[in-house]
């Protein structure tokens, strides 16, 4: 079994390289939809700013989590879990309200001159973009709120890999079944 470690620096990456993305992405979102959707527009200023505050907090995880001997306070498990909690409750706000036009952007009909394919290709991808940083930290926030229980939230985040160690050595190492010469 993988330590908990290992697991929260894999999926901090990706958090962290989604959110990278979606800063280029919502950049260009906001200068595609500047001059059509006034309300976009404004969403796309929302999201650049989220998704640079993502991107430096990401950066601010990946650097705290493998510290087992730190006391600082970025060290701590509520340090990991309220932010990751509290960017799945933004992220999923985000990624309503940047839906919210995407069936009229997707429409040829509605419109039919605007090149619609570029502003379709645009909501679809920073849609997604702000759908899977939803995921990632709806994910890890209660996987580290339940490996906690035992440690108290207070404690470096480091020490969650005890957890995972305790449940290692607990198992019966070598499990033959006869077949061994």
């Amino acid at each position: 079994m993988k330590s908990f470690t290992k697991g929260a620096i894999a999926a901090y990456s990706l958090l962290l390289s989604f959110s990278l993305f979606e800063v280029i992405f919502a950049i260009l979102y906001f200068m595609v939809e500047a001059d059509r959707i006034p309300f976009q527009a404004t969403v796309g200023w929302v999201l650049c700013g989220f998704s640079a505050v993502t991107f430096v907090w990401s950066c601010v995880l990946v650097a705290t989590v493998n510290r087992p001997r730190s006391t600082h306070p970025l060290c701590t498990v509520k340090a990991h879990y309220f932010p990751l909690f509290i960017l799945s409750v933004i992220w999923i706000v985000l990624t309503c309200l940047i839906l919210k036009d995407a069936p009229r952007n997707c429409n040829p009909i509605l419109m039919p001159d605007d090149g619609e394919g570029i502003f379709c290709g645009f909501a679809v991808t920073v849609s997604l973009l702000a759908f899977s940083i939803f995921v990632i930290s709806t994910t890890m926030a209660p996987l580290i709120y339940i490996q906690s229980k035992k440690y108290g939230i207070r404690n470096n985040i480091a020490s969650l890999d005890s957890a995972y160690r305790h449940a290692e050595t607990s198992q019966p190492e070598n499990l033959s079944i006869g077949l061994d010469a």
